[in-house]
C-alpha cells in the first residue's frame, strides 16, 4: 500500500476529468490524460469474453472502464474494490454512486485491507455462483499494487475456505446427518464434553497429530508422557500406541466409517474418547468413557437449543481436527498446551507420519519392486500440491488456509506452544526441549481422569422431546434444508425418527 500520496483531479483534452496520484515526487494517472472515455471500449472486450456470474474488479477511480458497459454486467454480481483514499475524492464518490444505482447486484467497496475481509464475506457466496473472476483495472493495480496484492490474497483465501466448506458439505451431508441420528439412540450413554471444562487447570498437555514430523518427536513425547496429558487426533493413535504411548484423550470428528481402523487392535481402556455428534460412532477396544461434543450441524444446534447448551462443543471453526483438539485442550483449562506435528505440508515427501493407518495402508496397496512407496508418495504429493511450496516444502492451498485459520483463532492464546522443527515456520511460539524436560512431577493420570469422570453424569437427553420437535413438519423441513441432505435420505427420515 502507498503510504503517502496526493490525489488531484485534472481536466483532460477531451474535457473529461482524470485523477492524478502524486507519490515520491512522481505523478501517475489513473485514467488517460487525453480521452479517458476510451477505457470502456477496451474493458468491454474483456467483460464480453468473461462468463463469470460474480466479477470482482480491482480498481475504480472515476469508473470510465465500466461506463457504457452496464448493459453486459446486469444480471451478474459485480463487486468493485477501490483504494480507500480515493473514496475521499468528490468526483470518485459521484462516479461510485452512479455505478451502484445501475443494479442492486452492483457493490462498491473502498476499505483498508484490514477491514475488507469481513465485508467480502457478506458478498461472496459460492453456493449460487459457479464461476468467479477477478479483473484488475490496469493503472489502479499498478499504482496501488501493494494494496491490491493484499486484497487478492484475501479473496483467494476466502474462496479456498468457502469452497472447502462447501465441498465438505456436498460430500458428507448425508453421512453427517446419519451419524447424528445413529447417536441419538444411544446419546445418554455419552458424557457431555462440557462436564470436562476447566477440570485440568493444574496440568499441561501435548497434542499429537498424524503429520510426518510427529514421528520424529515420538521419543521426546514418550519421555514427557509421564508429566503431560497426551491428546491425540484419532489418526495418530497407531503410531503412539506402537511407540508405547497411550493417549489420555482421543479426538474424533471424521464422519467416515473407515476411521475405525485407527483404533483397531489396541487396548484403549485408559483412553477417553471425545466424539463430535457428526463423527462416525466408534466403540473402540476397551473404551468405556465416551464424551460427546456438538458442532455447527443443524441437529447439534437443535439439541443445544432444546437442552440449554448442555452437551458443549470443541468446534474450532478451523476445518481440521488439530484445531478442534486445541479448542478441547483450552476448554479443559490446561495451563500449558504444546502442539506436536501439525505440519500442514508434506515434509520428507510423505503424506502421513510413519506408523499411521493411512501410511501403512498406502504402503500395503501401492508398494512394489517396480515402484516403491516412496515414489508413490512423491507422485501423489506432486499431483495434489499443484507444485505449491512453503519454505521449500510442498503444501496445498487448503493447508495454507488451515494455517491462517489456526493462527487467527489461537495466536492470542499465551498458553499455546509448538514443538519446533527445522522445516516449518511455526504456527505459534516454540518451546524448547529443555523447558519441557523441566517438568519433573510424575502424574497419576489414570487416577486423575477417573476422579474427574466419577463426579460426572451422562447427558440425560430427553429423546421423546427431540422426537416430537423433529416430527413437526416445519422444524424438520428447516433442519433438512440447512443440512443439505439428499432427497433419498429425506424419504427415510420419518421412519428413522419414529424409532427414536
Amino acid at each position: 500500500m502507498i503510504d503517502s500520496f496526493i490525489i488531484t483531479t485534472e481536466q483532460t483534452k477531451s474535457g473529461k476529468p482524470t485523477l492524478a496520484v502524486l507519490t515520491d515526487q512522481k505523478k501517475r494517472y489513473l485514467h488517460s490524460k487525453i480521452n479517458p472515455g476510451n477505457e470502456s471500449q477496451i474493458f468491454r472486450k474483456e467483460i464480453e469474453e468473461n462468463r463469470a456470474g460474480l466479477i470482482i474488479i480491482l480498481g475504480f477511480g472515476l469508473g470510465y472502464h465500466l461506463e457504457n458497459n452496464f448493459d453486459i454486467l446486469r444480471g451478474r454480481r459485480v463487486i468493485v474494490i477501490d483504494h480507500p483514499s480515493l473514496a475521499e475524492n468528490s468526483e470518485v464518490c459521484n462516479a461510485a454512486a452512479k455505478f451502484k444505482t445501475q443494479s442492486e447486484n452492483f457493490y462498491y467497496i473502498a476499505e483498508s485491507a484490514v477491514l475488507i475481509e469481513e465485508t467480502l464475506k457478506k458478498y461472496i457466496n459460492v453456493d449460487n455462483v459457479s464461476v468467479l473472476s477477478v479483473i484488475p483495472h490496469a493503472s489502479s493495480y499498478r499504482i496501488f499494487n501493494a494494496y491490491f496484492c493484499e486484497v487478492e490474497a484475501i479473496i483467494r483465501e476466502l474462496i479456498d475456505s468457502k469452497i472447502s466448506n462447501k465441498a465438505t458439505i456436498n460430500k458428507f451431508a448425508d453421512l453427517f446427518f446419519k451419524n447424528c441420528l445413529k447417536r441419538f439412540s444411544s446419546i445418554n450413554k455419552y458424557y457431555p464434553v462440557s462436564s470436562l471444562y476447566n477440570q485440568f487447570t493444574e496440568y499441561s498437555t501435548i497434542i499429537v497429530s498424524s503429520s510426518p514430523t510427529a514421528y520424529n518427536q515420538l521419543i521426546l513425547i514418550r519421555k514427557l508422557s509421564e508429566h503431560y496429558f497426551i491428546i491425540a487426533v484419532d489418526s495418530a493413535v497407531p503410531m503412539l500406541m506402537d511407540s508405547g504411548i497411550t493417549p489420555d484423550f482421543i479426538i474424533s470428528i471424521d464422519p467416515q466409517p473407515w476411521i475405525s481402523e485407527h483404533l483397531l487392535g489396541y487396548n484403549l481402556s485408559q483412553s477417553v474418547m471425545i466424539e463430535n455428534l457428526t463423527a462416525y460412532p466408534i466403540m473402540a477396544n476397551g473404551t468405556t468413557n465416551h464424551f460427546l461434543a456438538v458442532n455447527t450441524h443443524p441437529l447439534g444446534q437443535l439439541i443445544e437449543e432444546l437442552f440449554d447448551a448442555k452437551i458443549g462443543s470443541v468446534d474450532s471453526s478451523t476445518g481440521n481436527v488439530a484445531g478442534d483438539a486445541l479448542s478441547f485442550a483450552l476448554k479443559l483449562g490446561f495451563k500449558e498446551v504444546v502442539i506436536a506435528g501439525v505440519d500442514l505440508s508434506f515434509p520428507f515427501d510423505v503424506i502421513y507420519a510413519s506408523g499411521t493407518a493411512y501410511q501403512n495402508r498406502f504402503s500395503f496397496f501401492f508398494n512394489n519392486r517396480f515402484k516403491p512407496v516412496e515414489s508413490w508418495n512423491s507422485s501423489y504429493i506432486f499431483h495434489v500440491s499443484g507444485r505449491i511450496k512453503s519454505n521449500g516444502v510442498y503444501t496445498r492451498r487448503n493447508f495454507e488456509t488451515y494455517r491462517k485459520l489456526l493462527i487467527n483463532k489461537f495466536a492470542s492464546e499465551s498458553s499455546v506452544f509448538q514443538l519446533a522443527d527445522s522445516l516449518h515456520t511455526p504456527l505459534f511460539s516454540t518451546i524448547s526441549e529443555s523447558a519441557l524436560n523441566s517438568v519433573k512431577f510424575i502424574l497419576k493420570k489414570e487416577k486423575i481422569i477417573k476422579e474427574v469422570i466419577e463426579s460426572k453424569k451422562p447427558s440425560l437427553i430427553d429423546l421423546s422431546l427431540v422426537k416430537n420437535v423433529l416430527l413437526n413438519t416445519t422444524v424438520l423441513e428447516r433442519v433438512t434444508q440447512a443440512s443439505f441432505i439428499s432427497d433419498g435420505l429425506k424419504k427415510k427420515l420419518l421412519t428413522v425418527i419414529n424409532k427414536l
